[in-house]
């Protein structure tokens, strides 16, 4: 089994090529929008695992409604450990989110552990309704 340290959800992730070093570029806790329905292009989530006993990790996110129904599934995506590394880095992405209502939306973690998929880490994403900007007009 791996053990989940870490989960990030952003938008982008760059990685330093020389020193392997990751970045996580615009963080999601929440998303202001001033319309509904609105699409949420697919999310990547870093995450950052420590191996216990398996070489191997397999994980997927569930994305539910603040009504606690599920509204998406992304396909699992899985990584080999070497057994020297102890630690590992799985990035994927999650499936293209349709906001329908303002609310918290619950973004799960789930690790394939013997026949079944187990819930390893949950996050909210906001979502809320604001007013748009109104810019003033310009004078010549």
């Amino acid at each position: 089994m791996a053990r989940l340290i870490m989960a990030i959800p952003c938008q982008r992730i760059i990685i330093d090529q020389p020193t392997g070093l990751e970045s996580c570029i615009d963080i999601l806790d929440g998303i202001g929008v001033t319309t509904l329905p609105m699409l949420l292009p697919a999310p990547i989530m870093a995450t950052f695992w420590e191996r216990e006993s398996d070489l191997s990790v397999e994980a997927k996110i569930r994305i539910y409604s603040p009504e606690g129904q599920q509204i998406s599934e992304s396909i699992p995506v899985s990584i080999d450990l070497r057994p020297e590394n102890q630690r590992c880095r799985l990035n994927f992405m999650a499936p293209p989110v349709l906001f329908q209502t303002p609310g918290k939306y619950a973004f799960t973690i789930e690790h394939h552990i013997g026949n079944e998929w187990v819930e390893v880490h949950r996050f909210h994403l906001l979502v809320e309704l604001v007013q748009p900007i109104q810019q003033s007009p310009q004078h010549t």
